[in-house]
């Protein structure tokens, strides 16, 4: 889920706030080959296993600061930014 909130203030200045929270998970179990002992010759082969059973969970929140302004003949642009995440 994205959250975005974000606010103009004229004169070439905006705020914007984004927060995003998601949650995967991860269940497998993988099998394969593996012959590093050479048991392959005599008929045999062995089976690494590799497994994940997790889940992950994000919390981000990052806010921006945009400028736009003039200086004579000169455009300038400015963004900085904070953000923190879990």
């Amino acid at each position: 889920a994205t959250a975005q909130i974000q606010h103009d203030f004229g004169n070439g200045l905006m705020l914007r706030n984004t927060t995003r929270y998601g949650r995967s998970s991860n269940d497998y179990i993988v099998t394969n080959p593996d012959d590093n002992a050479g048991n392959v010759a005599r008929g045999m082969v062995w089976r690494n296993t590799k497994s994940r059973d997790s889940v992950n969970t994000t919390l981000v929140n990052q806010t921006d600061v945009m400028a736009e302004f003039n200086t004579g003949a000169v455009k300038h642009n400015f963004v900085a930014g904070v953000e923190f995440s879990r």
